[in-house]
């Protein structure tokens, strides 16, 4: 869960600027779905916990994306690439289960670093 409180941290800095990318980022990617993290989640009896992450981001980045008046439909978008993260976040070690991947996991995790301007899956797989 060290992860997931980081993406946390991270929602907290969030600004009207960050959430519209992440939401950009979220719909050039195509709306990533969490199908095999979820399986490799549910076969390794973590999915409460997976989703639990997932909502504990969510939840973050539609309190700062509102609290601020900034647009509805970016701050929807991007608290949902933030739950994405999360769950990506607390399954990352499950990859090679039930047909997750790291393509999925880079999918899921993606958008919202990119609002960062970070790209943490590459740093990792290029070294």
């Amino acid at each position: 869960m060290g992860d997931v409180h980081h993406l946390i941290d991270m929602a907290h800095h969030l600004d009207e600027m960050k959430i519209a990318d992440i939401a950009q980022s979220y719909r050039e990617h195509g709306f990533p779905h969490r199908r095999f993290a979820v399986a490799a989640a549910r076969r390794m009896n973590r999915e409460a916990e997976a989703y639990r992450a997932a909502h504990d981001v969510s939840i973050v980045v539609h309190l700062a994306g509102m609290a601020n008046g900034h647009d509805e439909l970016n701050v929807r978008y991007a608290a949902q690439a933030g739950s994405n993260a999360g769950f990506a976040a607390a399954t990352e070690d499950l990859i090679g289960v039930a047909g997750y991947s790291n393509r999925e996991y880079a999918d899921l995790i993606g958008p919202w670093y990119i609002g960062f301007g970070d790209r943490p899956w590459e740093r990792e797989e290029s070294g």
